[in-house]
Parts: C-alpha cells; sequence; structure tokens
C-alpha cells in the first residue's frame, strides 16, 4: 500500500497517515455505499 500511496502523491508523514486512516474508517462507517446485502446477511460495499 506504501507504494501505491506514493504513486498518488500521498507521502509517508503522520498527517497523512492519520488522513488516510480517518478517510478509511468514515467510508467503513458510511451506509450509503452499500451495494447489496446478500442472502447469508453479508454486506457487499
Amino acid at each position: 500500500m506504501f507504494a501505491e500511496l506514493e504513486n498518488i502523491g500521498i507521502i509517508d508523514t503522520p498527517e497523512n497517515r492519520s488522513y488516510v486512516a480517518n478517510h478509511i474508517d468514515s467510508v467503513f462507517g458510511d451506509s450509503t455505499n452499500i451495494v447489496r446485502v446478500q442472502q447469508d446477511g453479508r454486506v457487499v460495499k
């Protein structure tokens, strides 16, 4: 993941680590990005 982030201009700094972690947390908790719920109850994002 390190190389991919640097390729798009996100350098490894404490500020950028915090930004990425916060973004991942907010996306994970956002119920509007659910594509569907499978019959077995799994959520597809």
